[in-house]
């Protein structure tokens, strides 16, 4: 496995901890599949009752109507009214921009200033230092410009979605602040931004039959060149969780085959209209993440899930849909046999980012510890990193877990157009602090994702 470019796009500290055998199945189902953000302390998900419950339609129910009131229908789902954004302009900002100077927050001696934490700490030379951000998480302007809805606007209304009921409709708005956040970036002095693009900005139905938004597309085209005049390498992630609504009711999104062609479409829509600008690419930001949502108590999206799957198997042929969109959007071999990156000669190179860590046995003796690492780690990061990286299926102890209805197969064909579907492979570090139970210290260490 030969890595050829180091990314450390999200700098940050972690404290991960060894692994201890687990009693069952379920224990290895639901502890390593659902990913669950963390959440205020003093907040709790209400009871599931008949007037609390998320609302949406049987998916399939919806037609399909591509017009503007179609539109408008897709956006009636999302169950409330959509806050407008304060102004409507992208602000030109004035330059340079200060830095200010973070207050000091804990005495030196307890939480040490970073520039004091590893003073001898020296990048190699291409190094790229960034930061990073998510679409919905960023940007606002949520029906600007014709963009369609995703289903994290429809979760945010739906009863327990967000504990305290907000929204994605406004929050920093870099929709139209993007150039000075691009300046705070340059001022910082670090020289990437790994940023996403909302599919439903793009497309706002989602599917590949649909009408591009080509507001959408040139918004980010102005992203991009905004970056590059800065000096800020952008790096472009296709998908950050935000599904498009429709797809949901059209087919049940990523649960369904049908995503496999759509997001592929989307992907070379992209692709193609920003080829030679930007030269680093991620298909999907941890998948495993985003499918555990669907097997989830804590979040609403088991309301939308196409029969006959459950919030049990859905996960499963979420990461199944998304291993072999990754795979079409890289090699496009597997369904349309179009040109995709890699026979479109799109520049740069291209991966998945893959969220998790492999983590230690408990007891360094202890067969069990050591066989619960290895199931943990197969559920984790391995339930991508196995067929992408290694040998283009999954790991045995998977298939001898879940069954061909849980977990789809991967056919000879799909083995082979999975393996290897990186190019080149990418990674990026993160610096992580690791318990060592022999010592009973914190060990800071590097932490490759892929």
């Amino acid at each position: 496995m030969r890595i050829t470019k180091s990314l450390n796009l999200v700098c940050f500290l972690s404290i991960f901890g060894p692994v201890h055998s687990v009693s069952s199945t379920t224990d290895i189902l639901s502890s390593t599949l659902v990913s669950s953000p963390p959440s205020p302390a003093t907040s709790s998900k209400p009871a599931t009752t008949p007037t609390n419950r998320p609302t949406f339609p049987p998916v399939g129910s919806v037609p399909r109507d591509y017009s503007a009131t179609g539109l408008e229908k897709i956006w009636d789902l999302v169950g409330g009214p959509v806050s407008p954004p304060p102004f409507t302009t992208t602000r030109v900002p004035c330059t340079p921009i200060p830095v200010p100077t973070p207050p000091s927050l804990y005495p030196e001696w307890f939480s040490p200033r970073p520039a004091n934490l590893l003073p001898n700490l020296k990048f190699p030379e291409g190094f790229v230092f960034g930061v990073a951000t998510a679409a919905f998480q960023v940007e606002g302007a949520a029906k600007a410009d014709g963009k369609g809805p995703s289903i994290w606007d429809w979760n945010s209304r739906q009863p327990g979605g967000v504990p305290d009921g907000s929204t994605g409709d406004v929050v920093h708005l870099q929709y139209y602040l993007y150039k000075e956040d691009v300046e705070r970036v340059a001022a910082l002095g670090v020289n990437a931004h790994s940023f996403s693009i909302s599919w439903a900005r793009i497309f706002p139905f989602g599917t590949a039959d649909s009408p591009l938004n080509q507001a959408g597309l040139d918004h980010y085209s102005d992203v991009i060149d905004y970056h590059l005049q800065a000096g800020v390498e952008p790096i472009v992630t296709l998908f950050h969780w935000d599904t498009p609504l429709a797809l949901h009711a059209y087919y049940g999104g990523f649960m369904a085959p049908e995503s496999v062609d759509d997001f592929v479409h989307y992907a070379k829509t992209v692709f193609k209209a920003y080829n030679g600008r930007v030269k680093t690419w991620f298909t999907f930001n941890e998948p495993r993440g985003f499918c555990g949502f669907f097997g989830s108590s804590q979040f609403t999206f088991g309301a939308i899930l196409p029969p006959p799957l459950n919030v049990s198997s859905a996960p499963f042929h979420c990461i199944y849909n998304i291993l072999r969109a990754h795979a079409g959007a890289v090699k496009d071999l597997l369904r349309t046999k179009t040109p995709a990156f890699r026979e479109m000669g799109i520049e740069g190179e291209i991966s998945f980012k893959s969220e998790n860590f492999i983590g230690p046995p408990w007891r360094a003796n202890s067969t069990e510890d050591a066989e619960a690492s290895e199931r943990r780690t197969a559920f984790q990061i391995g339930i991508f990193a196995d067929p992408v990286f290694i040998t283009g299926d999954w790991r045995k102890i998977l298939t001898d877990t879940l069954s061909p209805e849980y977990l789809p197969r991967l056919t000879e064909e799909e083995k082979k157009d999975i393996l290897g579907a990186p190019f080149p492979l990418s990674s990026f570090f993160r610096p992580t602090l690791q318990y060592q139970p022999s010592t009973k210290r914190l060990r800071l260490r590097r932490f490759l994702r892929y």
